[in-house]
């Protein structure tokens, strides 16, 4: 029964086949012989070979197998931009078959070959192929080789511009919701984490801006006036200006950056923040702050250097530590800590800008503002 079922589908689609070749056969074509002998073989891969047999859609073409000849091949050519579609008809006992071939390097994309089937009372070859513009090639094969001479002809028929294959497709992406879903939360869950890690700092650092208390604010004003008050006489009380320096490394960092408001320099890392505020107008102090990250650093030091003008050097620093002509020695830095220093700067430098180094997690690290202060200027 299914045999039957078949059987009789494929008679149908035969029959609109050839209906539907009938319609769009040209009632005549341009006829063309065989000149000479076809080559047997396809051109070169480099170019086009000219000495080839050129033919065209809508052609008729007659040609001959002698007794020691067996391929034919001929080149067609499709002028039509957006290519076309070609159908290939013989009764020629042959094998025909058109070759689309890549125009860069003439190897073989696709192939057809003719087919037996019934029109009318008659008995033909066909087939047909979406062709780009360009030149391909139609190949014919005796099939009884040394039967003599042997005559052929057959017929390209125009069938209109390419049709692309439309392949009907089922959208199934429903069914993968589920892993969607799950994969994206996979791809999420890092940086879940590291928010999770460093949620303290992520989230603790806007509040503590936010929760500043005015008795807060004023202390850090009065130590502010203090320290500017000390740059401003020529004796100044070192008890007085170490002890608000201690101050200012027991609050918090954000309290004293907003209270001293816009560095003349400030450098952050993963590693590192440094800021760098003038103590006053005229005086030649800074006042520097650094606040360790989460692994400590040793051997610390920080330079300071003038890339322009006369050179500069340190003249005092507090509180006390070691330093010596352009470099205060920080020794060990503990991880999540914070040091200001006083730095009095001797010279007159035009430009002054400074690093720190040291040694973090037994690498050498360096940390270098990209700005530098203009300090004539200041």
């Amino acid at each position: 029964m299914r045999t039957i079922c078949l059987a009789i589908a494929m008679m149908v689609i035969m029959s609109f086949s050839q209906v539907s070749l009938s319609e769009q056969m040209p009632s005549d074509f341009h006829t063309v012989s065989e000149i000479g002998d076809a080559p047997d073989s396809l051109w070169g891969q480099t170019e086009f070979d000219y000495t080839y047999q050129v033919i065209f859609v809508s052609f008729e073409i007659f040609g001959n197998f002698s007794d020691n000849d067996s391929i034919d091949v001929f080149a067609l050519k499709v002028g039509s931009e957006n290519g076309t579609r070609v159908g290939i008809t013989t009764n020629s006992t042959a094998s025909f078959q058109i070759l689309s071939l890549n125009q860069t390097d003439w190897t073989i994309d696709d192939s057809i070959s003719a087919k037996s089937t019934s029109f009318g009372e008659g008995e033909y070859y066909y087939g047909e192929m979406n062709l780009s513009m360009g030149h391909h090639a139609i190949r014919i094969e005796k099939l009884d080789v040394g039967d003599g001479l042997m005559n052929y002809s057959f017929k390209l028929v125009d069938l209109g511009p390419v049709v692309p294959d439309e392949d009907s497709f089922e959208d199934l992406s429903g069914l993968f919701s589920d892993f969607y879903l799950f994969a994206g939360f996979l791809m999420l869950l890092p940086l879940l984490i590291v928010l999770w890690w460093n949620r303290g700092e992520v989230l603790g650092r806007r509040s503590s801006m936010l929760k500043i208390e005015d008795h807060e604010r004023r202390r850090l004003g009065r130590l502010r006036e203090r320290l500017v008050e000390a740059d401003s006489t020529e004796e100044s009380d070192k008890a007085v200006i170490e002890s608000a320096l201690r101050q200012l490394n027991d609050s918090t960092w954000e309290a004293v950056v907003s209270d001293w408001g816009q560095p003349l320099i400030r450098h952050l890392t993963r590693q590192i923040e440094i800021c760098a505020w003038r103590i006053s107008g005229t005086g030649g102090t800074l006042l520097v702050g650094i606040r360790i990250g989460s692994e400590s650093w040793e051997l610390a030091a920080i330079r300071i250097h003038s890339p322009e003008g006369s050179g500069a050097s340190i003249g005092e620093v507090s509180p006390a530590h070691l330093f010596h002509g352009d470099e205060v020695f920080l020794d060990t830095l503990a991880p999540r800590s914070t040091i200001f220093l006083r730095i009095s700067v001797v010279g007159e430098p035009s430009v002054l800008g400074f690093h720190l180094s040291g040694v973090v997690g037994g690498d050498p690290m360096a940390a270098v503002p990209m700005r530098s202060i203009r300090w004539e200027e200041e």
